[in-house]
């Protein structure tokens, strides 16, 4: 799941929802008896085959929601910035022509 998670952070949801049906499978073939085959599948293998899906999923899909929070957000104040700039620009030319007529008529 810690694999899954730092792939989910690091490239995206898509890789590590792929990273999630293998390391699934890698896990049922080292680590379940009979070790070194994928064998009978029990009501246990299956109960936490869908505990270790839910929870990564849940994971994965929180971490890419705060990318997409914090993508969304950078964004926000960069738009900002840019009509903060393009605001200053506009009033620099009002008080430029202001002054010219000013001092035309002075």
């Amino acid at each position: 799941m810690v694999a899954c998670v730092i792939i989910a952070i690091r490239y995206g949801y898509k890789l590590a929802l792929l990273c999630l049906v293998i390391s699934h499978f890698l896990g049922s073939y080292f680590f379940v008896k009979p070790y070194g085959s994928l064998g009978e599948v029990t009501t246990s293998d299956l109960i936490q085959a869908f505990n270790f899906f839910f929870v990564t999923v849940v994971a994965i899909g929180a971490i890419e929601k705060l990318q997409r929070i914090i993508y969304f957000q950078k964004l926000l104040i960069r738009v900002m910035q840019d009509r903060q700039r393009s605001m200053l620009f506009q009033q620099n030319i009002l008080v430029h022509k202001l002054r010219k007529n000013f001092t035309h008529k002075n």
